[in-house]
Parts: C-alpha cells; sequence; structure tokens
C-alpha cells in the first residue's frame, strides 16, 4: 500500500528494514534512537532523491535549516553528490580542473638547472 513505510521504502532506492524481536526487547530510549536514526535517513534519501542533491529545497521542504540538513547527512553519512544528475559528456570536460598542458613532461622528468651563484660585491 502507498501509505506504508515499506512502500517508501522500497521506493527510495534503500533496502527494506523492518522491525525485527530484537527492536522490542531494547530498553525504549534505545529502540526509539534507533527508530528515530532510521526514520531520518529514509526521510532525507527521499528529500535528496526528490530534489536531486538540492539541500536549500530539502531544507524548505523539511521545514529546517539547510546547516541541520547537512548535520543528519554527516552523522548518516550520505553525500549529496549521489542524488546529482550526472554532467552531459561536454560538461563533464569543460569541468576537468586546469593542469599542466598535456606537452610537459610529468614534474619528476623536467630538468632544473643548477643555480648560478650570486655575484660578488
Amino acid at each position: 500500500m502507498p501509505g506504508e513505510i515499506s512502500h517508501l521504502v522500497l521506493g527510495s532506492g534503500l533496502p527494506a528494514q523492518r522491525a525485527s524481536t530484537e527492536d522490542f526487547d531494547l530498553p525504549f530510549r534505545l529502540a526509539r534512537q534507533r527508530a528515530l536514526a532510521s526514520f531520518e535517513r529514509l526521510y532525507l534519501f527521499s528529500q535528496l532523491r526528490r530534489y536531486k542533491g538540492r539541500i536549500i529545497l530539502v531544507a524548505q521542504h523539511a521545514g529546517v535549516t539547510s546547516k541541520h540538513v547537512r548535520e543528519i547527512m554527516k552523522r548518516h553519512g550520505i553525500s549529496r553528490r549521489d542524488f546529482r544528475p550526472s554532467l552531459r559528456p561536454a560538461m563533464r570536460a569543460a569541468a576537468k580542473p586546469w593542469g599542466p598542458p598535456l606537452d610537459l613532461p610529468p614534474p619528476s622528468r623536467i630538468e632544473v638547472p643548477p643555480a648560478k651563484p650570486a655575484p660578488r660585491l
């Protein structure tokens, strides 16, 4: 059913997580922390996917600051790059960092002439 958590989990691309009997054997606070952490991760994952990794839009939708969204992402080891659309090949070539011209030898093979002694006064 669309309203169930299992639908959200399966539709989000995350592996389905079900409560085990172990979860109910834990003390209340620990069980609540685990449930909250699981919810945070699933919610954030679905919103980042929805907004293609745009943290500001996720924060606005959730009603929190972008700083708070980044803190939760860090806590759960989530990178926004995983949700950004890949660049087209032409843009990918233009996005490469600047470097030395291709016809130069690598730095380890460049011969540097010895320094000339300073003129005596």
